[in-house]
């Protein structure tokens, strides 16, 4: 006698949620709005993204971008230092016609829309700053390097370009191969500061970009900077309505400060600030596991070997 089929309901395949978005829906469990703000300054989101920490400050965290069209001097070079402050953010120098050319002068620029910030917050401080330089003017008289590294300390007059050339992390690229990014991630700054006022770093922190043998003359110089702080608001301001306030949760700090290494402030090539975010998306991610933040299948023991290894 032939069994009996069973009349239980057939369960559809298609119901079954793949590993993959499993493993999506847990990691968007740990990165966290902050953890996103480090990562990418020039784009992630600054909704509830205060750095978590005892500060009981209601802030909001605000960004600043700007773009702005560079013309190269006589000889075809430029140079341009930023550093994550709002008053004199950017400075460009004059250079010399020697080789390599030096510095005989520097120009102050605060952060766009200087003047409203200063009438709407009352103290700050900085979280970070990104830039990104490319060459936009005529293909058929693209020539020239690009060159973008990390200082300690500003550059100055009779300070030449070659003085980049021996930092930790400096790059160079080919204007016709691509553009230049830099990038400053701080994690130790704890103090607010006057807003009219330069940030009191430790150490202090410099983005210098540098453009050598371009078309003199020339207006082919495309930069974007982005900066970004928490902003403590005056009471009776506006803005009050907007503010948070911070939560601890020391591991997410920790997690964000593993972003060390000469790949994660500079880069060179057709996509520089895509290689900086991308880099730092990894850092934070084994940073994460260190901290316990979360786990996954790599061991701390693994997770130290493979961060190690990023910073060679």
């Amino acid at each position: 006698m032939p069994k009996p089929k069973s009349s239980a309901p057939v369960v559809s395949t298609l119901a079954v949620v793949p590993k993959t978005k499993q493993k999506k829906a847990k990691q968007a469990s740990w990165m966290t709005p902050y953890l996103s703000l480090t990562i990418d300054p020039a784009n992630a989101s600054t909704q509830a993204a205060q750095r978590p920490d005892l500060n009981s400050i209601p802030t909001v965290v605000w960004r600043e971008s700007d773009n702005i069209t560079f013309t190269t001097d006589a000889q075809g070079n430029f140079w341009i230092d930023f550093l994550p402050q709002l008053v004199n953010m950017y400075r460009t120098k004059t250079l010399s016609a020697a080789s390599p050319p030096a510095i005989t002068a520097t120009g102050n620029n605060s952060v766009v829309n200087y003047a409203e910030l200063l009438t709407t917050f009352s103290s700050w401080r900085p979280y970070s700053i990104s830039v990104e330089m490319e060459y936009v003017g005529r293909q058929d008289e693209c020539k020239g390097v690009f060159g973008v590294a990390t200082t300690g300390s500003m550059p100055i007059v009779t300070d030449t370009t070659s003085m980049l050339y021996d930092e930790y992390d400096y790059k160079e690229v080919s204007a016709q191969t691509g553009g230049i990014a830099g990038a400053l991630r701080l994690q130790d700054n704890e103090d607010f500061s006057a807003l009219d006022a330069g940030v009191d770093i430790n150490p202090n922190q410099y983005v210098s970009l540098i453009a050598l043998g371009l078309p003199a003359s020339t207006a082919c110089l495309r930069l974007r900077y982005t900066i970004v702080g928490e902003f403590a608001v005056g009471h009776s301001k506006l803005m009050s309505r907007s503010t948070s306030h911070s939560y601890v949760r020391p591991s997410e700090v920790h997690a964000a400060s593993n972003i060390i290494g000469p790949n994660a402030t500079t880069a060179a090539g057709k996509e520089p600030y895509k290689e900086l975010v991308s880099y730092a998306k990894k850092a934070v991610s084994l940073g994460a596991v260190l901290n316990n933040l979360y786990q996954d299948n790599r061991t701390a023991i693994t997770a130290g070997v493979e961060f190690l290894g990023m910073l060679a």
